[in-house]
């Protein structure tokens, strides 16, 4: 398992539809934690719908975790999108 923290840093012309499309090359599965307060929530990033429901904004710190064969490259590509990165 691969993991990683980043902090949102996203311009307003990022979507999430590019971030799934990044994730359709890999085969790893990529969940994203994001803390609040004493709890969390987590989505596995490959469902829009779980990556919407955490609401992400410019700021919060997550921590991103990948498990798989290509899980390295897959969470820093989500860790380099994620934090405003080309």
């Amino acid at each position: 398992m691969k993991v990683t923290k980043a902090i949102i840093n996203l311009s307003e012309d990022r979507t999430i539809l590019e971030l799934s499309q990044i994730l359709a090359q890999f085969s790893s599965v990529v969940i994203v934690k994001k803390y609040e307060g004493a709890f969390y929530k987590e989505a596995n990033l490959k469902s829009i719908l779980g990556l919407i429901s955490l609401r992400l904004k410019n700021g919060d710190q997550i921590t991103i975790e990948g498990t798989g064969e290509d899980e390295e490259q897959a969470v820093q590509a989500v860790a380099t999108f994620l934090s405003g990165g080309a």
